[in-house]
């Protein structure tokens, strides 16, 4: 068993620790009764399960789909253009991403309603619904074919490369240059082991190849509606936790190694981390504590050396952190903590 805990992993503890610290003293004399969990209240430090490098995925040789053409907005001919937009936002381009039927056809299935994601990164849009994927270029030019998130792991093997359990995340790592696709797995929701699949591109093109992840989630919580947000001293993730898939137990906080996750070095990515709060075995567990976004650093403003990242919730924000600022916070609504328990017994 592996012991050794380096400077990047220590800070990251002392990261976790803060936000534990600020939650504390927010939620304190905050009364309900604890539900009961299979993990430690933490800090819990696991390394990577199983790692590998993926194939680059293949472009869609047809490029132009014709579901998927730019449309150029029309001006409102009531509206004087010298005036402030009332929202002071403008789409540049319109157009289709996956459809439903693009569900159906993969899976056999409708999902409703469905778990839709995506990011924009330099040149391109990722979009993910359920296990689903596909790329386009900014003028809305469909790059791959709707292809199932599992694929990217083919090469890794295992859980990963066979299930797409969904709850997806897409996030562009605009420091790196790179993206990050990740979804949830497990063999039977009832019953751990659960898994948290990430892969992470070697570079800025979506295509790929990517580094691929298996992280074993801890304890027997069903690890639901995780949010990740980016960092430059880690990738955080918040899940809401069901103990074997069927009783809301709190949130659960993770720190992933980010500089040994983007590494070059196959030998440094093996030794990645993450640290694990369980939170809910220090607060009540209630409509209170649920529905948590991690930080995500959404633009290229400066922050404070050593900033320590926030997590927000329905009513609290952990850990001291920057100036405060819309872009600090994660772009993707978590589902409610009273989410239907039998959701996760039939989603796939």
């Amino acid at each position: 068993m592996r012991m050794t805990v380096d400077g990047l992993t220590r800070r990251l503890l002392g990261a976790a620790t803060a936000a534990l610290v600020g939650a504390s003293i927010i939620v304190a004399g905050h009364a309900g009764t604890m539900a009961p969990q299979g993990a430690t209240a933490g800090p819990t430090i696991a390394y990577v399960a199983e790692t590998a490098v993926s194939v680059r995925l293949e472009a869609d040789p047809t490029k132009a789909d014709p579901t998927a053409v730019s449309v150029r907005l029309k001006a409102d001919p009531t509206k004087d253009p010298a005036q402030p937009i009332a929202n002071g936002f403008q789409a540049t381009s319109s157009f289709d991403g996956l459809t439903s039927q693009d569900v159906f056809t993969a899976y056999g299935t409708r999902f409703s309603p469905p778990s839709v994601t995506g990011d924009v990164g330099p040149a391109h849009y990722v979009q993910a619904v359920n296990g689903l994927v596909r790329i386009f270029d900014k003028t809305g030019t469909a790059v791959t074919a709707p292809f199932k998130m599992s694929t990217l792991f083919a090469t890794l093997g295992g859980i990963c490369a066979t299930n797409n359990d969904g709850d997806p995340t897409v996030l562009y790592d605009q420091l790196a240059d790179r993206w990050m696709l990740s979804q949830f797995a497990f063999a039977d929701p009832s019953t751990p082991p659960y898994s948290q699949c990430i892969a992470i591109s070697q570079s800025g093109d979506p295509i790929g190849p990517y580094n691929l992840f298996r992280f074993a989630m801890p304890g027997n919580s069903l690890n639901r509606s995780a949010t990740f947000g980016m960092w430059p001293d880690g990738y955080y993730m918040a899940d809401s936790q069901y103990v074997n898939g069927d009783t809301f137990a709190g949130v659960g906080v993770f720190a992933f190694d980010r500089v040994k996750m983007i590494s070059s070095d196959a030998a440094v990515r093996a030794n990645a981390t993450y640290i694990y709060y369980n939170l809910g075995a220090f607060v009540a567990v209630g409509t209170a504590f649920g529905g948590m976004l991690p930080a995500d650093l959404g633009t290229v403003r400066r922050h404070a050396r050593g900033a320590t990242a926030r997590t927000t919730g329905q009513r609290v924000r952990l850990g001291p952190a920057p100036r405060r600022s819309r872009d600090d916070f994660g772009r993707r609504r978590a589902e409610p903590a009273e989410y239907d328990s039998a959701r996760a017994r039939t989603a796939r």
